[in-house]
């Protein structure tokens, strides 16, 4: 469900669901971002996954911006891009917080 532009938005829809969404919040051109987003993919999850583009929203740019990718399960933030390392211990992070 790309596209949704406001937190509030995201957040009714991890609230009204029984299934634990997951809430990619990324800019675009970002590679950690798409790196996420594929691995997201790879793993199965991108049926619960809701990506918000941070940069259509003032609010959410000042409170991201530096931060992208950051991942929200069950409404809250569970993962950011300073957890990403190079042994690919993130990937096994973020299959865990979904599985």
């Amino acid at each position: 469900m790309s596209g949704v532009n406001r937190e509030s938005d995201a957040r009714d829809l991890v609230d009204g669901s029984h299934t634990r969404t997951v809430v990619l919040y990324r800019r675009e051109g970002c590679h950690l971002c798409e790196e996420v987003e594929a691995e997201a993919r790879s793993l199965g999850i991108t049926q619960n996954m809701i990506t918000v583009d941070v940069d259509r929203d003032p609010e959410l740019q000042a409170r991201y911006f530096l931060r992208v990718p950051v991942v929200e399960v069950g409404g809250a933030e569970v993962f950011e891009a300073k957890m990403m390392d190079r042994g690919g211990k993130w990937k096994e992070k973020l299959l865990s917080l979904v599985g």
